[in-house]
């Protein structure tokens, strides 16, 4: 497949040309098999480090799905109820204004959606980081506050909360109770990484922005600079490596492989003959807003219906889909700027996608 290998690698360099990014990889898993797979550039753009397989990336908002994950397999072992108060479910008092669990995962719940940039810590203070006065502090901003209007809004304290809801029903602390949930039984491979932890400094891309471009130029506002830049060089300012401090809404490391593996699961789940906690996964539930289920927002690609999520920071920005008619999920992850949801796999995944039809169209 020599053609469309060429146009992918196209494909990708011109979204990471536009946005920002030195380095990328792209995966893309067809009826189990991996498909198409391409790297490209840089993970560190001072050292000239080139990007590789085994290249992990700060997965951001893209862990909401894994988070959805956890909370689905814990209500179908009857751990935690989707009918109950998100508060009750997270131990949390204050928070009658909100919807249910359910609600919550669907970002239905009503919760705001404060600007969450500031919320990170570099790797070097990880092992300091105070989570719990973190949480607390998000959580005492809501007690006794009312749900948003815009009852459809997208919000990272709502998973935050989902979190907190996932550690009082595993009786432990999130990060563990994600990886006996959900990790544990994708039985990864060696190539294939997940964690809420970074692995290998070395093999971690470190996020970039255009030295002079309109973000280096106002990242003072956003964040503290001081903090967040590690050096600034060959046209780059190259952000130091860090953590986002809620887990459960932007904490994942992951490389493509990983996440892929991790979408193959899902799409598994929705065909398997009995009923498999992430069936639901997959299925959109009528409401306001976007198109959207447990986890996932929902789209179409000439034709061919999609489940996916983007994740994006300072330190970068990916994107994952599940195609259910084509048996196919793809992945991108980078290390440039991601504010909003791009639709870069409109572009990338496109170069496979034509003309190619399942049994079910």
């Amino acid at each position: 497949m020599p053609d469309i290998a060429t146009a992918v690698q196209a494909a990708i360099a011109g979204p990471c040309a536009r946005r920002g990014a030195v380095g990328a990889q792209y995966v893309v898993v067809r009826a189990g098999e991996r498909w198409q797979k391409h790297c490209h550039g840089l993970s560190d753009a001072i050292l000239d480090r080139a990007v590789t397989p085994d290249t992990t990336f700060n997965a951001y908002s893209i862990t909401k799905t894994v988070t959805a994950a956890a909370v689905l397999a814990l209500a179908q072992s009857g751990r935690l109820d989707l009918d109950a108060p998100i508060g009750t479910a997270a131990a949390v008092d204050g928070l009658e204004a909100y919807g249910s669990v359910g609600e919550t995962l669907l970002h239905r719940a009503g919760f705001r959606n404060p600007n969450p940039l500031h919320w990170f810590h570099t790797v070097d203070r990880q092992a300091a980081f105070d989570k719990a006065a973190f949480v607390a502090a998000r959580v005492q901003a809501l007690r006794g506050s009312r749900r948003c209007r815009a009852r459809s809004a997208y919000s990272n304290i709502g998973y935050l909360m989902l979190g907190l809801a996932v550690e009082r029903a595993w009786s432990g602390p999130f990060a563990q109770a994600v990886r006996s949930l959900m990790f544990d039984r994708l039985q990864l491979r060696t190539n294939e990484h997940l964690a809420f932890e970074i692995a290998r400094l070395d093999r971690h891309a470190h996020g970039h922005l255009r030295r002079h471009g309109w973000l280096d130029l106002v990242l003072g506002l956003l964040v503290d600079r001081h903090a967040i830049v590690q050096a600034t060089a060959n046209g780059w300012v190259q952000l130091k490596l860090h953590h986002v401090d809620g887990c459960a809404y932007g904490g994942l490391m992951a490389n493509a492989r990983g996440l892929a593996r991790f979408g193959h699961a899902v799409l598994c789940a929705q065909k398997a003959a009995e009923p498999h906690a992430w069936h639901p996964m997959l299925l959109p539930v009528p409401g306001p807003g976007p198109r959207r289920s447990p986890g996932f927002f929902a789209g179409a690609l000439d034709g061919h219906r999609w489940s996916g999520h983007a994740g994006g920071g300072l330190g970068g920005y990916g994107e994952l889909r599940i195609y259910p008619q084509l048996d196919a999920v793809s992945v991108l992850l980078t290390n440039g700027p991601g504010l909003r949801d791009a639709h870069c796999l409109d572009v990338v995944d496109r170069c496979w996608s034509r003309g190619t039809c399942s049994a079910g169209d």
